[in-house]
C-alpha cells in the first residue's frame, strides 16, 4: 500500500458506499466508548461550510485567462513581484473565511467534546496535570517565574481528552473549540508575520477588517477596509465554491474562542492606503501560512509545542494503563504496516443496560443542514453542558472497568484528501504510536473518495466511511441519539 493514499477499487467503492450506515453506527459506538477523541480535519471539512477546496479555489475566469492554478498562486514570491496579485488571492481567501460561517458539524463535535471528553473526566484531569507539570519544569529550567511567550494570543489552560489537528487555514476551529485544543499545521489567515522574518513574532489581524479585492480582476487595491464594507457574493453560477465566491451562510460568532491579543494590534500595521506592514522593520508583512516553495514561514511555535506536549502526555497515560496480563499487553511495532482492515470493536466492558444509557443521554436532535443551522448550532452548544446526573452516569460508564482495560482513543479524520497528505500521515502515525504504547485505538476516516487506510498499522481498528464529512456526522450523531444502537 505504501505511504500514498489508498485508492479503492471499483468493487471496494461499491462495498464502501453500501456500508456507510453500518460504518457510521460503528463509529458512534467507538466514540461513545472512548476515553479520548482527536479530531483531524482537511479541506473537505471546510468544503461543507461552502468554502473552496484545493481543486476549485482558483477556478475563476481571470485566473483561467492568465493560466494560473492554485499552486501557481500559493507562492510567497508574488508578494514582492506582484503584490496586487498576491493580496488579491490571499485577501480574497481572508474575506471568504471571515464572512462564511463554519457548518453545523463543528457544533455536533463540540457537543460530543463537552459530554464525553470534558474537563471533568479522569483522563482530562490526568492529561491537564501532566502538561502543567511539564510547563513548570520548563519554567524552572529557564529560571522564569511565569511562561514568557511571544505568541499572538494568550492561552491559559491545557487541553484534556480532546484535541484538534487541522491543515485548514480558515481559523474556523476557533469559533467552537478552545485555543489550547487547536493545532493548525499550516497556519491560518488570521495570523501575520514579517515577510523577511526580521522577527519571529506573529500577530493577529484586526477583528473587523477586510481586504479591498476586485473580484473581476482578482487584484487587490492597497489598504484595508472595515469587514462589512466588502461583499462576498454567493457562488450561484457554478457547482463549486471558488475564492471570492463561497456557498455558505453568514458567519456570526467570528473567532469567539480565540483570546484577545496581549497588547492591541494597531491598525497601523493594516493601513487604509497600503498593504499590511511589519511593525518591526516597516517592510512587507504576509499571512503566517505555509505556502508552496516557502522557506520563510514563521510558525506559531507555541501552538506546535502545546500539541506535542499533549501527545506526549496522552502516550504516557496510555503506557501507564497497559493491561498487566502479558498476553493482553502485546502491542505492535508502529513501523510495520498492516494492509488488513481491522474490525472497529472495543472490548465489551459495559453491560447492555450501561451501553443503552450511554447512548440515551445524548438527547435526540433533528439536525438539518439548512439556513437555520446557526440557531441549531447554538442549540447544540447549549445542550453541550451535561447535567450533574449525566456527569455521574458518564463517570460510572467510563470508570467501571477502568483498571482492567487499556485506554481507548478515537482518531476522527474528516475530509483529508490525497493531494497534500499531512493530516492523513499524522493521523495514522499517532495511531501507531498509541497502539505501541498499549492503547486501544480506532481511526474513523470519513472521505468521499479515499476512506481506506494508507498504512494501516497492526492493531489499529479502522472504520472507513465513504461520505462527505457533514453527512456522516449527522448519521453518527443520530446513532448516538438512539436508545437501541
Amino acid at each position: 500500500m505504501g505511504n500514498g493514499p489508498s485508492v479503492p477499487s471499483e468493487e471496494e467503492r461499491l462495498r464502501l458506499i453500501a456500508s456507510v450506515d453500518d460504518q457510521c453506527a460503528k463509529a458512534a459506538e467507538c466514540i461513545c466508548a472512548a476515553d479520548a477523541l482527536v479530531l483531524f480535519t482537511g479541506a473537505g471539512f471546510s468544503a461543507d461550510s461552502g468554502l473552496a477546496v484545493y481543486a476549485d479555489v482558483a477556478s475563476v475566469p481571470e485566473y483561467f485567462r492568465r493560466g494560473l492554478t492554485y499552486p501557481d498562486l500559493c507562492q510567497p514570491c508574488h508578494l514582492e513581484n506582484d503584490p496586487a496579485l498576491f493580496w488579491g488571492f490571499w485577501g480574497g481567501c481572508f474575506n471568504d473565511y471571515r464572512r462564511t460561517a463554519p457548518h453545523v458539524g463543528y457544533a455536533i463535535i463540540r457537543k460530543w467534546r463537552d459530554r464525553l471528553f470534558g474537563d471533568t473526566t479522569s483522563l482530562s484531569v490526568t492529561l491537564k496535570a501532566a502538561q502543567e507539570e511539564a510547563n513548570l519544569a520548563i519554567l524552572a529550567r529557564l529560571g522564569l517565574p511565569c511562561r514568557a511567550t511571544s505568541e499572538p494570543y494568550p492561552v491559559e489552560g491545557c487541553s484534556g481528552a480532546f484535541h484538534v489537528f487541522t491543515s485548514n487555514v480558515d481559523a474556523h476551529s476557533f469559533d467552537y473549540f478552545e485555543p489550547e485544543e487547536v493545532r493548525e499545521c499550516h497556519g491560518n489567515t488570521e495570523l501575520y508575520q514579517c515577510a523577511k522574518q526580521c522577527t519571529n513574532r506573529v500577530w493577529r489581524a484586526p477583528p473587523k477588517m477586510a481586504f479591498n479585492v476586485n473580484l473581476e480582476t482578482m487584484l487587490a487595491e492597497p489598504g484595508c477596509l472595515p469587514l462589512f464594507d466588502i461583499t462576498v457574493p454567493a457562488n450561484d453560477l457554478v457547482a463549486n465554491a471558488t475564492v471570492g465566491a463561497t456557498k455558505g451562510r453568514q458567519r456570526q460568532a467570528v473567532l469567539s474562542k480565540l483570546p484577545t491579543q496581549e497588547g492591541d494590534v494597531s491598525l497601523e500595521l493594516f493601513p487604509e492606503d497600503e498593504f499590511p506592514q511589519c511593525g518591526g522593520c516597516g517592510g512587507a508583512a504576509r499571512p503566517a501560512i505555509l505556502m508552496f516553495g516557502d522557506d520563510g514561514w514563521t510558525e506559531n511555535d507555541e501552538q506546535e509545542r502545546r500539541y506535542n506536549m499533549w501527545c506526549s502526555a496522552l502516550l504516557d497515560a496510555a503506557g501507564k494503563k497497559k493491561p498487566r496480563c502479558p498476553e493482553c499487553s502485546k502491542v505492535s511495532d508502529p513501523t510495520g504496516p498492516n494492509t488488513q482492515q481491522s474490525s472497529p470493536q472495543f472490548p465489551e466492558a459495559e453491560s447492555e443496560q450501561q451501553s443503552s444509557q450511554q447512548m440515551f443521554f445524548l438527547n435526540p436532535l433533528n439536525v438539518v443542514d439548512t439556513a437555520e443551522e446557526g440557531a441549531i448550532a447554538t442549540e447544540l452548544l447549549d445542550e453541550g453542558i451535561p447535567s450533574a446526573a449525566e456527569k455521574d452516569m458518564l463517570q460510572r460508564i467510563h470508570t467501571a472497568d477502568d483498571a482492567a482495560r487499556p485506554m481507548r482513543v478515537v482518531l476522527l479524520e474528516i475530509g483529508a484528501g490525497g493531494t497534500i497528505t499531512t493530516v492523513r500521515g499524522e493521523c495514522e502515525s499517532l495511531s501507531g504510536k498509541l497502539v505501541n504504547h498499549g492503547a486501544e485505538c480506532t481511526v474513523i476516516r470519513i472521505n468521499p473518495d479515499l476512506p481506506l487506510p494508507d498504512i494501516g498499522y497492526e492493531g489499529v481498528n479502522f472504520v472507513s466511511i465513504m461520505s462527505r464529512g457533514l453527512d456522516a456526522l449527522h448519521k453518527i450523531d443520530a446513532k448516538m441519539n438512539c436508545t437501541e444502537c
